[in-house]
């Protein structure tokens, strides 16, 4: 059911922080799947650390996310949006995970716009949107956990492909056709639309294409950045950026922009194949959370 706080988490807050009891459903979740709540319980049980602290929590897990886009380019909503479903509502999850990748991603692209291989970017750019569009219709009468682990278990055989071509060398990698990259902005946007997570159909074509790991990294920040705008709105013209999601974005915001600053500082200290190894790495985790997901 959707959470609706309003007044009530602002009460249950002051009430929480106080270490008063609080007896029947509160105002979030109205009693209905009340053992997922982070604000109600019941009377007589005092509340622990994570209980207290939501936000706080969140913003813990923004600076995970954002560290890891801000080091390989992309997988913030691989790792957000999982987790904050387990601290708020699943919606407020996909819509506040797209929200900060707007603002915080934005950011980290502009500052690596000089490397961005723009012929490349909008090729993929150039599908996203009605590939967004028409994957919600299509999904919308497909059974969604079945493509999830299509899509996962192709995610983890290119993740593999990555790592090998490593251990054989970049003189056995050849290049795509340009044509490939328009299935993988269709993939991508079908997988964003959907799940929130646009990021390994892209990683997997640029890491293909592009030599260096700025250019891989810049590129795939600058796409995803395209992703999240048309994201964001659709969301805004179907009605779902409310309060609730604004109020659960603000308070991650600190720890959004301080995990991208150290991710950034970390890219710069890696060298090329060991950049690569932790994107294939990280594919092989990806698949892995789509296929279990």
């Amino acid at each position: 059911m959707q959470c609706d706080a309003g007044p009530w988490l602002r009460l249950r807050l002051r009430a929480l922080l106080a270490h008063r009891h609080w007896a029947g459903p509160c105002g979030v979740c109205r009693g209905v799947g009340a053992h997922r709540c982070l604000f109600c319980r019941p009377a007589g049980r005092r509340h622990n650390l994570a209980e207290l602290s939501p936000f706080l929590l969140a913003a813990a897990i923004a600076f995970l996310a954002f560290a890891v886009r801000g080091f390989t380019g992309f997988g913030s909503a691989l790792v957000m949006t999982p987790l904050l479903a387990l601290v708020f509502e699943p919606r407020l999850a996909v819509v506040a995970t797209a929200l900060l990748g707007l603002v915080v991603g934005a950011g980290i692209a502009r500052q690596a716009r000089a490397d961005v291989d723009w012929a490349v970017l909008r090729r993929v750019a150039l599908v996203l949107a009605p590939s967004i569009v028409v994957g919600a219709a299509l999904l919308a009468s497909v059974e969604q956990g079945f493509l999830r682990r299509v899509l996962g278990l192709v995610v983890v055989g290119f993740g593999l492909r990555m790592l090998l071509q490593l251990r054989a060398g970049a003189r056995f990698r050849r290049r795509w056709s340009p044509r490939v990259g328009y299935v993988a902005g269709v993939l991508s946007g079908l997988l964003g639309g959907a799940f929130g997570t646009g990021g390994p159909p892209l990683v997997v074509y640029l890491e293909n294409q592009l030599e260096t790991r700025g250019q891989l990294r810049a590129t795939l920040l600058m796409s995803l950045l395209v992703l999240d705008v048309i994201r964001v709105v659709s969301y805004v013209a179907g009605g779902l950026i409310e309060r609730d999601a604004l109020v659960t974005s603000l308070a991650m915001l600190p720890g959004a922009i301080l995990g991208a600053v150290a991710g950034s500082r970390m890219h710069l200290r890696v060298g090329e194949r060991l950049f690569r190894l932790s994107l294939g790495l990280f594919l092989l985790l990806a698949g892995s959370l789509l296929v279990i997901g």
